[in-house]
Order: structure tokens, then sequence, then C-alpha cells
């Protein structure tokens, strides 16, 4: 699955993306020691108050969009050798599989960013509901033509951390905690159903949708 995986992505793009995966866990570990162990003032509060953020807004994004580089290979208007890749033996196999391993590899960035979040920050309910549903909702709407169907799910997910981000700054200034763990433990496992719904409909269709654009 991973050399089909590749065959819809640019060179040498799966082991880039690991890189980069691999660059905000490590960061968000180390900052996450720092905080935990040292006692820097302000730099403390800095970290707390906004290194979850950029992760929560980082992450989902960059899975979103890892994850639209194999469905954008389905795209007539995408300079990505659409001809080319249709020529290639089995293709629709070959797009089947790298929509599985896709998704796979989201899943496994979704459950070790979350790892690292729940241990030093507390913000793993966030990240997951965000990047489940994001992708769940990418997958659903994969093999529309519209093309603003492929930005979409970073759209909704951006707004949804402006709107949490807003909420949250809100009550801290009225001197109030902000809890929103029962939220999102229900918008988590609400995520969780459309992403697993969402993935199954992308498999089953791959092939189907592959060979409709030939």
């Amino acid at each position: 699955m991973i050399r089909s995986y590749r065959i819809f992505t640019e060179e040498k793009q799966f082991k880039k993306n690991i890189i980069v995966f691999a660059v905000l866990l490590v960061l968000t570990a180390a900052f996450g020691i720092i905080n935990k162990c040292f006692d820097f003032g302000g730099f403390n509060r800095f970290i707390t108050g906004f290194f979850p953020i950029f992760i929560v807004c980082m992450l989902p994004s960059l899975s979103i969009t890892t994850l639209a580089i194999v469905y954008n290979a389905n795209s007539p208007d995408q300079p990505n050798g659409y001809k080319y890749l249709h020529s290639i033996p089995n293709s629709a196999r070959h797009f089947q599989n790298a929509v599985i391993f896709g998704n796979i590899f989201s899943l496994i960035v979704v459950l070790s960013d979350c790892a690292v979040l729940a241990v030093f920050f507390g913000d793993a309910l966030q990240m997951a509901t965000l990047m489940l549903f994001g992708l769940g909702f990418l997958n659903f709407t994969a093999y529309i033509k519209n093309v603003i169907f492929r930005i979409l799910p970073l759209v909704i997910v951006g707004s949804i951390v402006g709107f949490y981000v807003g909420v949250s700054q809100d009550v801290a200034e009225d001197g109030e905690h902000a809890d929103f763990t029962g939220f999102f433990t229900i918008a988590a496992i609400v995520a969780a159903v459309i992403y697993i719904a969402g993935t199954a409909y992308a498999v089953l269709h791959a092939k189907r949708a592959w060979n409709k654009e030939k």
C-alpha cells in the first residue's frame, strides 16, 4: 500500500510527511516537558496558552491536506499527472490502496498526537475531534468534482478552532474556568463515527470513482 500511496503523491512526499509530523510531535513533547519540569513564569504561560492551540490548528490541517493529495490525483483540473496516472496498469486498485494507506497514516497521526497532548497538555479530545471530523468529512466529499468541497474541511476545522479559542478567552477574561470535557467527549465520539463511515465510503467507492474519470 505504501508503494501505491507513493504513486499518487510527489516523490519522497511520504518521508517529508513523516518528518513534519515527527518534528511537531517532538516539539510538543519538548515544550510539555519544559512546562512540567521548570518554572519560567511568563514562558510557561506562553506554552500552556499558545502551544496546544497551535498544535490543534496545525496537525488537523496538515493531516487533511496530506490525505487530500491522494484524492486530488483523480481530479482532471489538478496538475499532478492525471492522464499518466490513469494509464498505469491496475491504477484503480493502486488508487484504492492509496486511499486505505492515506487513512491509516492519518489515523496513526491522530492517535500519536492525542497521546502526546494527553500526557502534557490535556487537549487530546479537542485534537481527536477536529482531526477525525475533518478527515471523515473529506472522505465523504472526496469524489465530488466541485473544488469547494476539497477545501471545505479545512475551512470548517479552522472555524471550529477559532470559535473554541474565542469562547475560551472570553470565559478566562471573566475569571472562570472553561471546562469543555463533556462537550468534546460527545463530539469526539460523533467525529469517530463520521471518520469510520467516511473512510468506509471512500474505500468502497475508490475504484468506481477512479474508473469513472477515465
